[in-house]
């Protein structure tokens, strides 16, 4: 969809009984900073506006900074950033719930979540699937059993 498209599509869902409107790009991370910027610009309704990212190719966090600054405050991630996209090809995983949480204390933006418990559970998940999911933060600490400065 084309912003003018969301935008559209963000006032009629305001209308009806939703109380929030996600938007995230069609594709392994084709969205771009700019691109949110653009979004936001294009009138969809402010404080209603959740985004998800695909980190394909690395734009995750730089695209959430970008809604960031647009005042948007809710992002979709994934443990370990597992996931994908049936209808893009070569979509890597969605942003990871650790990177996300990573870069929101790094601001100083309490999240309210516990990054031991998640890097926690897509350590649980990696198990389970036999591999290690994609997350950047996930494999910072991949070896890491103990708390370092603070973080895990």
């Amino acid at each position: 969809m084309s912003p003018i498209e969301i935008s559209s599509t963000g006032r009629s869902r305001s209308l009806c009984t939703t109380s929030r409107t996600a938007s995230g790009e069609t594709g392994p991370s084709y969205g771009q900073p700019k691109a949110v910027e653009t979004l936001y610009d294009s009138g969809v309704t402010r404080g209603v506006l959740a985004l998800h990212f695909h980190d394909t190719r690395g734009t995750g966090l730089a695209n959430v900074y970008a809604g960031l600054e647009c005042g948007i405050t809710t992002y979709d991630s994934s443990a370990g950033g597992l996931g994908g996209c049936p209808y893009a090809p070569g979509a890597a995983g969605n942003l990871a719930t650790e990177d996300l949480i990573y870069l929101l204390e790094g601001l100083g933006i309490e999240t309210g979540v516990s990054l031991r418990k998640v890097v926690d559970a897509s350590r649980f998940l990696a198990g389970a699937l036999g591999r290690r999911p994609p997350g950047r933060y996930l494999a910072a600490v991949w070896g890491a059993a103990d708390v370092i400065g603070g973080q895990q």
